[in-house]
């Protein structure tokens, strides 16, 4: 019997801590992709409920304002500066993360008009513009309204 030789293989030692790495490598992995499935959750609700405003305003043949904060996006049915007939609001609290909100509009408010168009809340003329999904201070997604009422996502810098 030889003493010193080794058999080949892996000590268990060596398969813990094989193990180990693999485990750090899918917790980063996974929660890398958990983040971007947030986002992604937030920027398509962002984006149905915007086009569902402009639905109830074709529907109901009357303006419908979208407001919107940094935390929240409402939808409103009188108009912009009172809400008192909420039709639905977006909470960004709702969703993991630091989400924030941003927006091209002017006093933080777009208005959906009876044929369609978007045009800031206390204008006539359409507009188009765009809101800014942020997740951590940084762009993440762009929800772009054209003046003819095309409504988009596309990545940061996307919308014209």
């Amino acid at each position: 019997m030889r003493r010193g030789r080794r058999e080949s293989g892996l000590t268990l030692v060596e398969l813990l801590v094989v193990l180990g790495i693999l485990g750090v490598l899918l917790a980063l992995f996974l929660g890398l992709n958990w983040r971007g499935a947030e986002i992604s959750r937030a920027a398509y609700d962002l984006r149905a409920l915007v086009a569902e405003a402009r639905q109830e305003a074709l529907r109901r043949n009357q303006s419908v304002w979208v407001r919107y904060s940094e935390e929240e996006l409402e939808v409103c049915l009188d108009d912009a500066t009172t809400c008192d007939e909420r039709y639905r609001a977006l909470y960004l609290s709702s969703y993991r993360g630091e989400l924030s909100l941003e927006g091209t509009f002017e006093n933080d408010c777009l208005r959906w008009r009876p044929e369609g168009f978007p045009t800031a809340c206390d204008a006539d003329t359409p507009k188009g513009g765009k809101l800014v999904l942020k997740a951590a201070g940084e762009a993440k997604r762009e929800l772009c309204v054209s003046a003819g009422g095309a409504i988009r996502l596309e990545n940061p810098g996307g919308c014209p």
